[in-house]
Order: structure tokens, then C-alpha cells, then sequence
């Protein structure tokens, strides 16, 4: 239910507010340790498994940090390996959509960038491994498409970064535990953003300095 809530209330707040993609973070490491990755509202990704259609909605994709990060380089690009949840809503051929949740490491390089160091900086989700409790379903990241991104993060001053990011990501789904995948129809861009309390502070600080300024 609160998975439901905050998804809701999230896509909501994304429609009035895109320009807001992006997290104030009080350090500049990757992957932020604030706010999730989150797909725009109305975006649905589609696979076609045998005759039926599998579609994923209201996709929040977030980076855990127990265990740390693996940081790791290969000459100037800084390897990220790190543990994630992924959550969603679920359809199968139209029919009432269900939350889902599913975990699992994923790997992103980050081009050019050596420490934690301020900039803007091309990356690739190289690798993506997420699968159900009981392993009913797994999403991988393609082994054939780049999903590639780009993150920006800037100094605010006073121990604060901004930190914006997105990833589009190619992705594939199988439900017979691996032994066959079934590619997404096209991938999803997901956007590094606040969590929904935070948005919803921020909407609400917006929405009464335009009430004052009537």
C-alpha cells in the first residue's frame, strides 16, 4: 500500500514539477545516496512473451548501500557495483496491475571521472541483475544495447551537491528463471529525483509562494 502511495504521489508531483530532477546530496559520491531513479508518468515498457503482453509501469529504481559500494576503476572511468530495488506496477494482457518488487546488483560506469570529483560525466549501466523473492520474474540489463546516461554533479557550497542523472535503459524479462528472455519493446529513461516526501515539501513550498504573490 505504501509502495502504491508513493508512486502515486511521485508521478503526480512529476507532471506538475519536471523541473525538478534533481537531489541535493550532502556529498558528491555516485550513485547519490539521495532520492531513486524514477520513469515519467504515463511511461509503460512492454514486453511480448509468447502471446501475452507483460507491461511495467511506475517504475522506481533505487540504489542500496548495504552492502557499500564497489568503486573500482579501468584507467580514468570510475566502476560502480552496487545493490539495488527495483519497484512497479505489473499487467499482464491488460488486466489489473499489480506491485512488484525486485532486487539485485547493478554495475555503472562513469567515464572520465577519477575520486569524487565535480562535473558532468557520460555514463553506462553495464549490467543489471534483478530478480523476484521467489525468482518468478528477472529483468536483466540487454547484453546487446548500450544503456547509457549522463550525470551532472555541481557544488553547492556549504556541503551540498546537486546531483542530476538519468540513465535509458534496454532491458529484457524472463519468467522461466533465465533460460530464455524476452527483450523490452524500447527502454526507459529513468531520472534521478527527491523521494516523495521530499517532493511533496517542495510542492507545497511552491504552492504558497504562488498563492502569496496573487
Amino acid at each position: 500500500m505504501f509502495h502504491r502511495f508513493s508512486l502515486l504521489t511521485c508521478g503526480l508531483l512529476l507532471t506538475a514539477l519536471p523541473a525538478w530532477a534533481s537531489v541535493i546530496a550532502p556529498d558528491p559520491s555516485l550513485p547519490s545516496t539521495v532520492g531513486a531513479y524514477y520513469t515519467a508518468p504515463g511511461v509503460t515498457v512492454t514486453y511480448h512473451v509468447g502471446a501475452s503482453i507483460f507491461d511495467l509501469t511506475n517504475i522506481v529504481h533505487q540504489p542500496l548501500f548495504n552492502p557499500p559500494v564497489q568503486e573500482s576503476y579501468s584507467g580514468n572511468n570510475a566502476i560502480e557495483l552496487f545493490e539495488t530495488v527495483l519497484y512497479a506496477m505489473l499487467s499482464v494482457d491488460g488486466g489489473p496491475a499489480v506491485p512488484v518488487t525486485l532486487t539485485g546488483p547493478a554495475t555503472v560506469t562513469i567515464i572520465d571521472r577519477v575520486g569524487h570529483t565535480t562535473g558532468i560525466f557520460a555514463t553506462e549501466m553495464t549490467d543489471l541483475q534483478l530478480h523476484s523473492a521467489d525468482n518468478s520474474v528477472l529483468v536483466r540489463e540487454s547484453p546487446t544495447q548500450s544503456s547509457n546516461g549522463e550525470t551532472s554533479v555541481t557544488d553547492n557550497g556549504n556541503g551540498q551537491y546537486r546531483i542530476e542523472s538519468f540513465f535509458d535503459v534496454f532491458t529484457e524479462l524472463s519468467l522461466d528463471n533465465g533460460q530464455t528472455w524476452v527483450a523490452a519493446e524500447s527502454d526507459e529513461r529513468v531520472t534521478l529525483m527527491p523521494e516523495p516526501a521530499s517532493l511533496a515539501a517542495l510542492a507545497t513550498g511552491s504552492l504558497l509562494l504562488l498563492r502569496r504573490k496573487r
